[in-house]
């Protein structure tokens, strides 16, 4: 009787209406984005989430109208690294009204902004996909994540330094599909490069996340533009100044001026090395792991140096021969038996190498720079020619040596 009057009641009640597709989708943008916004999910992943979940070309830009995320390039009937290549160097609003009109009702944006200010816009470019409705829905949905991500990350260049790193990460790795394109991308986000002096800069600091996240502004405070990141331990850029200004030493010092007041203290212990300089994006991305290799050559600056590869020039032999195996075969050869010695004795072979390369024909430096007595540094070199099984006078010998230490930073060994 009891399954009677559940069956007749199951057949009374009727069934739950699916929920119209348009609503499903709305549900799960909605809930996308709110679960990124909690574990604060970079902006890039928020262009990406909507730009897969519209099927169309997702771009966002700062008030400079520079681009700081893209996604879905392909879906777009434009493309959006040339455009904003020339929708950055174009300031005025005209340029904005200009690309209205001509997108007419294809171009979906919205403001990013919140409490009276604002950081920026979203647009969804022109394309095939998705529901008209549906994009707006979602480049509105879309920029008040981005509010409330830029109200909650409590800094106001937050984007531009993410964007900066990946880029400029992007770069080195030689992740890119062409020089040119490259270029054009670093454009987009106002970062000029066609017709302009360019350098790679490395700085040898303390705290060099700090001084990554500060080089930018910095930059732009002494007149240069700069994009930052940081490399293993040290602070990396790419550096951009007009065709009439040289970046010389008085120029570095007011950058680390700069950085030193923005930091809160000064900066008294660096060490900026500068790449060769450069003409093009090839140039400056060479100038830029040049301007690294020398860095990861050098000691804990004691005091402010500008340091160029010009200047070095077995560095820059070294960072021409980057690719080649054989160098990083020849440096750990001749150092496999004082690595070995260091590591299973806690031993300062290498340390103690280093000082006598960097101070030759001057012993008395070279055990001061080890803080040791002449006599024990001594001691230290009679080890390592034993070792080797050569004396480390012999002017081949040292020459094998110097090649050796300046290749062993790029081959992990120290």
């Amino acid at each position: 009787m009891h399954h009677a009057t559940a069956a007749r009641a199951a057949r009374l009640t009727p069934a739950a209406e699916p929920e119209p597709e348009g609503e499903l989708q709305e549900l799960e943008l909605t809930r996308g984005l709110t679960a990124m916004n909690l574990r604060g999910a970079p902006i890039e992943a928020i262009v990406q989430f909507l730009a897969e979940a519209t099927g169309r070309c997702i771009v966002v830009e700062n008030l400079s109208r520079e681009l700081l995320a893209v996604h879905g390039a392909e879906h777009a009937s434009i493309d959006p690294v040339v455009h904003w290549q020339f929708r950055a160097s174009r300031r005025d609003r005209s340029a904005v009204a200009a690309d209205r009109r001509a997108g007419s009702e294809s171009w979906v944006a919205a403001p990013i902004e919140a409490r009276g200010l604002r950081w920026g816009t979203v647009i969804a470019l022109p394309g095939t996909g998705g529901a008209p409705d549906f994009v707006r829905s979602a480049v509105e949905s879309g920029a008040a994540a981005l509010a409330i991500d830029r109200m909650t990350q409590g800094s106001t260049r937050g984007w531009e330094r993410s964007s900066a790193k990946q880029l400029v990460d992007t770069m080195l790795r030689g992740a890119f599909s062409s020089s040119e394109r490259a270029a054009q991308r670093l454009e987009a986000s106002g970062f000029p490069v066609f017709g302009r002096n360019l350098s790679g800069l490395a700085i040898v600091a303390d705290r060099p996340d700090d001084l990554g996240d500060a080089l930018g502004d910095s930059a732009e405070a002494v007149g240069m533009r700069a994009m930052a990141t940081v490399v293993d331990r040290f602070a990396v850029a790419f550096i951009s100044l007009d065709r009439a200004e040289q970046l010389g030493d008085e120029r570095i010092a007011q950058l680390v001026s700069e950085l030193g007041r923005r930091g809160g203290r000064p900066i008294s212990r660096v060490t900026a090395c500068l790449g060769t300089p450069a003409h093009t994006f090839e140039e400056l991305v060479a100038s830029t792991k040049e301007a690294l290799d020398l860095a990861r050559t050098l000691p804990r600056p004691t005091q402010f140096e500008v340091r160029r590869v010009h200047d070095s020039p077995l560095t820059a032999f070294v960072a021409a021969m980057r690719d080649d195996p054989r160098l990083m075969e020849h440096s750990e050869r001749m150092l496999a038996p004082l690595i070995e010695y260091d590591r299973t004795r806690d031993g300062d072979l290498m340390t103690v190498l280093r000082a006598a390369i960097e101070h030759p024909g001057n012993r008395t430096a070279a055990a001061a720079a080890c803080h040791l007595s002449r006599s024990v540094f001594y001691q230290r070199l009679s080890v390592i020619s034993e070792l080797l099984g050569r004396r480390i006078e012999d002017g081949e010998m040292i020459a094998a040596l110097q090649l050796a230490m300046t290749a062993a930073p790029r081959a992990g060994r120290f």
